[in-house]
């Protein structure tokens, strides 16, 4: 049992912030994790990137970057302000370059088109919103790179175009093991435990886990990733769902990265080559790490793969040297997470719908239930805040200054 008044479910970041928001304004609160700890999973194991909208140019549209804009704005202020702490300069990367693939979905002269208007907005949002990116409104630039020019920054081959952006990511590691003392310091209990449904009873929320333990609260948030939508069933209508698991080489104490560029490939073949400050490295190669994918809204099983064929695999989609990940005295392993998003089919396709990624919304779906969409990274704080104020009004217990 719990004497909760909301039950969070989920310990990603949105959940854990949404607890830590909750706890400081007066609410007792109890995460829900099948962890049994917070920033485990999808949270932990990710590239970090603070999206600004440059990625997202396989469509006109400019939606998506606006959306990321939002997060990208409150990402460090609520970050800093949670945890009481700056995240150290050293857990980020530099300004991360695109690279244009000679095989992209896309001619280069259109996403450069689209890479300008994303900017426009980066400039003029940069100007009001101090904390958007590291560096201040004045490093807010992107420059169009010759291809020799990005290969020798960047270690990368098979560039038809590229341009600098002031997009950053920072290690998830670091971010993680901050938050796990920001809910930590709180006291903020942690249940261990999968949720596989929710029901109404009178004035309460019963929350089922798969042990049978049942926990009640007057309010739940629904803060959970690939099985989010399922546990909303009954409460909201069922919306195409892509759910992907996606691996990456993880490694620390890098010493081989020194100097190199982070960058992203699009669109098409996806590849990231992150190395931050601190020696932290991550890469991944979207055509051998996306390993199961369902567009069912069910989250798909995790085949077994061999650790050591991924990393091959994935330094030679990125043309990297084989042992280029023995050059430091840290770790090197695979790991990876569930990528959720609205939509369906494969993002190396044109057509794909999961090239918007502009709806992410928190929504109270019936009186004290709210259900937050499963966006990136960035918009985690955004949609944490939204989230935390509908519980609150439930509550009537207090609210945002």
């Amino acid at each position: 049992m719990s004497d909760a008044q909301v039950l969070v479910a989920g310990g990603g970041l949105t959940g854990s912030l949404a607890a830590c928001m909750l706890h400081d304004r007066g609410a007792k609160i109890a995460i829900v994790d099948a962890a049994g700890e917070v920033m485990q999973r999808a949270s932990r194991w990710n590239e970090g990137k603070i999206h600004l909208g440059y990625t997202y140019v396989g469509t006109d549209s400019t939606q998506t970057a606006e959306l990321m804009l939002a997060g990208a704005a409150t990402f460090l202020p609520t970050i800093e302000r949670v945890t009481g702490a700056a995240i150290p300069d050293q857990a980020f990367t530099s300004p991360i370059t695109y690279i244009v693939d000679r095989n992209s979905l896309f001619p280069p002269d259109v996403l450069w088109a689209r890479s300008c208007a994303v900017h426009a907005l980066v400039r003029a949002a940069a100007d009001g919103a101090p904390g958007l990116i590291p560096g201040g409104a004045d490093c807010a630039t992107m420059v169009r790179l010759d291809p020799d020019e990005a290969a020798e920054a960047t270690g990368q081959q098979n560039i038809a175009a590229a341009w600098t952006t002031p997009e950053r990511a920072l290690s998830a590691r670091v971010l993680s093991e901050q938050i796990e003392v920001a809910v930590r310091a709180r006291g903020i209990p942690v249940i261990p435990g999968r949720v596989v449904r929710v029901a109404r009873t009178a004035d309460q929320w019963r929350m089922e886990l798969e042990s049978g333990e049942s926990l009640q609260a007057p309010s739940i948030v629904n803060a959970l990733w690939e099985s989010r939508s399922a546990i909303d069933a009954g409460l909201a209508p069922a919306a195409p769902t892509s759910i992907r698991w996606k691996a990456g080489v993880f490694a620390t104490g890098q010493t081989a990265f020194a100097g190199v560029a982070p960058s992203t490939r699009i669109l098409g073949a996806y590849g990231d080559v992150t190395p931050y400050a601190n020696g932290d490295v991550y890469l991944s190669w979207y055509p051998s790490n996306m390993i199961a994918r369902s567009d069912t809204g069910t989250a798909p099983d995790v085949p077994a793969f061999d650790e050591t064929v991924m990393k091959r695999r994935t330094l030679e989609g990125l043309r990297l040297p084989h042992d280029i990940l023995l050059e430091g005295d840290g770790r090197v392993e695979v790991r990876g997470g569930y990528v959720v998003a609205r939509g369906h089919g494969d993002i190396r396709v044109k057509e794909s719908p999961l090239h918007d990624r502009s709806r992410a919304f928190a929504t109270e779906l019936a009186p004290g239930y709210v259900s937050v969409d499963t966006g990136k990274l960035t918009t985690a704080p955004l949609l944490a805040e939204r989230a935390a104020r509908l519980a609150l009004a439930h509550l009537e217990i207090g609210d945002f200054a």
